[in-house]
């Protein structure tokens, strides 16, 4: 049984503020601002990137740039 929460999983969002490897960013998703952390920890994903969202942890979206 899926929960509103497995139904973001896989969809595409855009990044809305920088996310770093030391801090959140945000992204946009269905028209609602999230908190979002990369899947790499290494990785700087600039405003503007469109993603896809790989995990949520809590209230966070956890993504990977789309190529």
């Amino acid at each position: 049984e899926s929960t509103n929460i497995d139904a973001v999983i896989g969809k595409e969002a855009l990044v809305t503020k920088d996310i770093s490897p030391f801090s959140a960013g945000e992204a946009k998703l269905n028209g609602l601002i999230w908190v979002a952390l990369s899947t790499d920890k290494n990785l700087t994903i600039v405003a503007g990137t469109p993603v896809k969202v790989d995990a949520v942890e809590g209230v966070k979206l956890i993504v990977t740039p789309l190529e």
